[in-house]
């Protein structure tokens, strides 16, 4: 797996489609080291907060991926993101959530343990760069890559797993609850 907390991670206001054929380890002119998770509450220096209308920011991920290594069926696992957005890898498009229309957000998508699976044949050995197009309201702390982790790229299958093994035993203080709960209102009613 690729931990991408680990990679240095640059982000800057506005979108420049030239930054997604970008395929060096520095950063682009312009862009500021961050680093994961990246909200753009923290991203918005000039309307301070304030900001009447979605706002559009860049972050560029650089990885190595090393030699001898590689996946059969690559996936992105994003612990948070939104509100709207599109993912390149290596200058390709590899998802589109992007649903604006005259600078207005038409569709608000805040996810969680996202799962997005990567082309096989678009990531490789040696130097690779992910780049987030975000569009949300700075407003919002879930605008971004919001979620303090994990960012990780690895096989589809391992990730699932991964991202939710915790589902089921979430579920269980429920069960619980409703549980005792019945037997309340039958210990009541009886």
């Amino acid at each position: 797996q690729v931990d991408l907390e680990q990679a240095s991670v640059f982000a800057a206001a506005g979108f420049d489609p030239g930054v997604i054929q970008w395929d060096g380890m520095v950063p682009p002119p312009g862009y500021r080291r961050v680093g994961l998770p990246v909200r753009l509450q923290e991203l918005d220096s000039e309307s301070h907060g304030v900001r009447t209308h979605p706002g559009e920011f860049t972050i560029v991920i650089p990885f190595q991926l090393p030699d001898g290594q590689s996946f059969q069926h690559p996936a992105l696992l994003l612990a948070g993101i939104g509100e709207n957005w599109e993912i390149y890898l290596n200058g390709r498009l590899v998802q589109s959530e992007m649903h604006a229309d005259k600078g207005e957000l038409q569709v608000l998508r805040v996810l969680r343990n996202e799962l997005v699976p990567l082309p096989s044949d678009s990531i490789r050995e040696g130097n690779n760069v992910l780049v987030f197009r975000i569009l949300g309201d700075v407003r919002n702390p879930r605008a971004g890559l919001f979620s303090g982790g994990p960012y990780r790229i690895g096989e589809f299958t391992v990730l699932h797993d991964e991202a939710f093994e915790y589902a089921p035993l979430a579920l269980i203080p429920l069960f619980l609850f409703l549980g005792f709960y019945h037997i309340y209102l039958f210990a009541r009613t009886s």
